[in-house]
């Protein structure tokens, strides 16, 4: 190759390293330009955001749902109803109230509107909820009339009108004292888990055991084998007989099936007192239900439930009131699955 081709060679090289260069510069350029603008675009629109309340660490509620006026506070990390501290408080859903209302974040500010009275803020509308924390913030929501899915609300504080979706609405309307309780339930067990059935019913106690293991493979095939010529001489008359439970061993089988999908309704009364069980018929229950089965932790449980009073509910079905051992909340349960229990063991008797 001659020295016009070797320079002509390497002015093309250099040319070419240049474009790399060139071409680098403007992917990074390219991408920071993007990075930036991705960045003031989030960070428009985060302060386009508006905040109706933005408070930390919320420790009281006083919530109007329309139907009652409810108070809690939090004390070392747990809310407590401020009428009673028995209440059993649902932690996370009056948390999940607590967080929404700390950072209620709205959709519109209305500016230059109607009266608020157009907004549906009137005496009648009581629907409000004040959160307030320890550093003395405090802010009290009012709601007005709903609009396109969505709910106008403003702070007692101010007349400006906002919109807001209708999340916090829906967690405070029409609510009682015990849409706020945190229900009891019956312990996870399984059929096969189940060990020990005992009934009481009407002065009567019936015990139910769970049937023994059959013997294993492989004790059988051993059996098989030493006495193969005895079961050859008898096969046709084993043919003929069909295995059938015990009436015993049949309840065990249909209450052990049926007890694992038993569960509570409803909390009828969070703290009876002694005065008060005869009112649901749990002074001289009606029958006792008492199980051991081995939970998930492979250890061995025993719970006690004690049925009273049948009645028929707000939506016309009917049920029994409950109590677990060591409780002071009276629940519901469905009658259909305390009336079958009873079902299995009447038959047992028969």
């Amino acid at each position: 190759m001659d020295k016009k081709s070797m320079r002509n060679l390497a002015v093309l090289a250099a040319v070419l390293v240049a474009a790399c260069l060139v071409y680098v510069i403007i992917i990074r350029v390219s991408a920071a330009s993007e990075a930036r603008e991705a960045s003031e675009s989030e960070a428009a629109s985060e302060a386009a955001r508006i905040f109706v309340t933005d408070m930390t660490d919320a420790d009281h509620l006083e919530i109007n749902t329309g139907e009652e006026t409810l108070s809690f506070t939090k004390t070392d990390d747990t809310w407590y109803y401020d009428e009673d501290e028995n209440f059993p408080v649902n932690q996370d859903d009056i948390q999940t109230v607590a967080d929404a209302a700390s950072k209620l974040e709205a959709t519109r500010e209305l500016t230059g509107g109607d009266a608020l009275e157009d907004y549906g803020f009137t005496e009648d509308n009581e629907i409000s909820l004040t959160v307030s924390n320890a550093d003395g913030d405090s802010v009290t929501l009012q709601y007005g009339s709903d609009v396109n899915e969505e709910y106008y609300l403003k702070t007692a504080d101010s007349d400006t009108v906002y919109t807001v979706d209708t999340s916090l609405y829906n967690a405070i309307s029409g609510m009682t004292l015990y849409d706020f309780v945190q229900m009891e339930t019956l312990p996870t067990s399984t059929v096969d888990g189940i060990e020990r059935v005992e009934v009481t019913l009407d002065g009567e106690t019936y015990s139910f055991e769970k049937p023994e293991e059959e013997e294993t493979e492989a004790e059988t095939e051993s059996e098989t084998a030493a006495e193969e010529s005895s079961e050859d001489a008898a096969e046709t008359e084993e043919e003929t007989e069909t295995e059938t439970e015990s009436p015993e061993e049949e309840a065990f089988s249909n209450l052990s099936a049926a007890i694992p999908g038993m569960s509570i309704e409803a909390c009828i009364n969070y703290y009876v007192t002694d005065d008060e069980l005869a009112d649901y018929g749990l002074d001289n229950p009606y029958m006792t239900l008492e199980y051991t089965f081995t939970n998930s932790d492979d250890e061995t449980q025993t719970q006690v439930l004690y049925i009273g009073d049948k009645f028929t509910g707000d939506d016309d079905s009917e049920y029994y009131y409950i109590q677990l051992d060591g409780s002071n909340a009276v629940n519901s349960i469905s009658a259909g699955s305390v009336d079958g229990l009873i079902g299995y063991v009447e038959e047992s008797i028969e």
